[in-house]
């Protein structure tokens, strides 16, 4: 695996994913895993992968910019709300 440095700043934002991967991939090579039935083993990997999902979801979402708003945003009382920049 390439060390962090030479990680790009996109590559960077996945971090907490990529070390859940490495931890599944490192943990299907285990004596405990192997020792695991068929659906021990489903049912580990479906938990860990479903961590993997979230984490994804997360740091993908945490890479998004705001955005732009096209007019000002206003509260239920109609008054326009300031910006907290």
């Amino acid at each position: 695996m390439r060390a962090l440095a030479e990680l790009s700043p996109l590559e960077q934002a996945y971090d907490q994913a990529r070390e859940t991967f490495e931890y599944i991939v490192g943990y299907l090579d285990s004596e405990e895993a192997s020792a695991m039935t068929h659906s021990e083993l489903e049912r580990e990997l479906e938990k860990n992968g479903r961590e993997l999902m979230r984490k994804l979801l997360q740091e993908h979402l945490q890479t998004r910019s705001p955005g732009d708003c096209a007019q000002p945003v206003r509260g239920a009382d109609g008054v326009a709300l300031q910006s907290p920049l």
